[in-house]
């Protein structure tokens, strides 16, 4: 299931599998140099996304 689309690409989905789930990012945004904040103007709000990412992959995860 495609969760997050730009100019009609498919940026991040996710699917169930098996007794898991799959989360597939398309665009690289996720590293070092994007996330601290520091590299990118102030609209940018990768650190954020990048919390609330960990986020939801932590609540995926069945004890």
């Amino acid at each position: 299931k495609t969760i997050v689309t730009k100019e009609g690409k498919n940026i991040m989905a996710v699917a169930k599998y098996g007794k898991g789930t799959v989360f597939v990012l398309g665009d690289p945004w996720l590293y070092n140099e994007y996330t601290d904040g520091r590299k990118l103007p102030a609209d940018f709000h990768n650190y954020e996304a990048a919390s609330d990412l960990v986020a939801w992959i932590a609540k995926q995860i069945k004890k």
